[in-house]
């Protein structure tokens, strides 16, 4: 009798361990479109049948990089197909913007989530590899995006945003540098669209490259121009 509890005790154990690393195993192997709060499951399917096709593997790999299960994704339903399709602006090829000899396109998408983690429309790039620029505004367009030159001279293009808060005149445009992963914001220009039409003029001329790491921008302000000075910092 003895003999035979040890044989019992000796199986159940053995089972109990598979049972403990097949969960491990599945734990590590958890797909992130299945998560109850994914944004997949809220908005990836309308968003990659709204967007042009041949870029839905692009969408999904935005959506994988950005989605956040433990945040309350932006409520999504059909109707909102048609305004996704009637605002999606497409892509504006920016050129070669880090250096690796292949063409980057912007684009830009609404926020994925309540809450301060997306306070406003987020440009994003077709090399997913290049992070996305937050822009605290419903207000975003293609176009609103320009390259400086290359200030840093280290083959990383710079980049120029003009950031509307939708209602005020006063508008600005702010400038980014690629660095330590991310896109910093090194500088910003006034821009009163009551003393210049953005319309009527090309952003990249309102910036001239002095030297290395030193750039002049103009800025548009009560009627009045006038042009800062802006040198990168070394940190």
């Amino acid at each position: 009798m003895p003999h035979k509890l040890v044989i019992a005790f000796l199986i159940l154990t053995s089972l109990c361990c598979q049972h403990n690393t097949t969960t491990r195993a599945e734990a590590t192997q958890v797909d992130i479109t299945q998560i109850k709060d994914s944004i997949f499951l809220v908005r990836g399917k309308y968003l990659t049948d709204s967007i042009p096709k041949g870029y839905k593997s692009l969408i999904f790999n935005v959506l994988k990089k950005y989605d956040r299960p433990n945040q309350v994704p932006m409520e999504f339903e059909p109707r909102h197909q048609v305004y996704i399709k009637s605002t999606f602006e497409g892509f504006k090829n920016l050129g070669d913007l880090n250096g690796d000899d292949r063409p980057d396109s912007v684009f830009f998408l609404d926020p994925f989530h309540y809450g301060d983690i997306d306070s406003g429309q987020s440009y994003y790039f077709t090399d997913t590899s290049l992070p996305r620029i937050p822009s605290d505004s419903y207000c975003c367009h293609i176009n609103n995006v320009f390259v400086l030159p290359d200030i840093a001279e280290n083959k990383t293009r710079e980049l120029g945003i003009y950031y509307s808060s939708c209602a005020s005149r006063y508008k600005s445009i702010r400038y980014y540098i690629l660095k330590n992963g991310g896109w910093d914001q090194f500088a910003t220009s006034e821009f009163d669209i009551l003393t210049q039409d953005p319309s009527q003029i090309n952003f990249s001329d309102l910036v001239k490259k002095l030297d290395q790491n030193t750039i002049a921008v103009k800025n548009f302000l009560e009627l009045k121009t006038f042009w800062d000075t802006i040198r990168l910092s070394s940190k």
